[in-house]
């Protein structure tokens, strides 16, 4: 062997001592994300839609990447008119992780809700995603949607 390829090797071995130093994770350690999820329900006078991605897995941290957003708006036009004060809630839980867990929720004077928050949560291989709202009219009456959840 001649002396370079003697320092290539040497070299080589030197890289893969510092990729094991800098922690990349060997195949048998690989997260399989959970897939994401949405539930939209329907009520007399708004429509609720709450949607969790999954956007990655932090490794630093040992936790799921997930983004929570929901929206309400009115279910007709005349909702536009009609509905004063809009209430829009939501959460995610690990199916086989109840301690993995995100919620949301937003209050606004007008006919639509929305937020849109960032999570960082336990790991889970599926979620269930729920939603629910609530309304209320310009002649004073209270309007809600079912409690509604996806499919486990």
């Amino acid at each position: 062997m001649g002396v370079f390829r003697k320092t290539r090797i040497g070299f080589a071995a030197a890289a893969l001592a510092c990729v094991g130093l800098v922690g990349i994770s060997s195949p048998a350690e690989a997260i399989v994300l959970p897939k994401s999820r949405s539930v939209t329900v329907y009520g007399p006078d708004q429509v609720v839609t709450c949607k969790l991605t999954v956007n990655g897995w932090n490794a630093t941290y040992q936790r799921l990447n997930v983004n929570l957003a929901a929206s309400s708006k009115p279910r007709s036009f005349s909702g536009y008119f009609n509905n004063k004060v809009t209430y829009v809630g939501c959460y995610a839980i690990g199916l086989n992780n109840p301690d993995s867990f995100a919620a949301g929720e937003a209050q606004a004077n007008g006919p639509t809700a929305s937020f849109n928050k960032r999570h960082f949560v336990e790991y889970a291989s599926a979620f269930q995603v729920c939603a629910y709202g609530a309304t209320i009219k310009s002649n004073g009456t209270t309007t809600q949607t079912p409690f509604g959840c996806n499919p486990a």
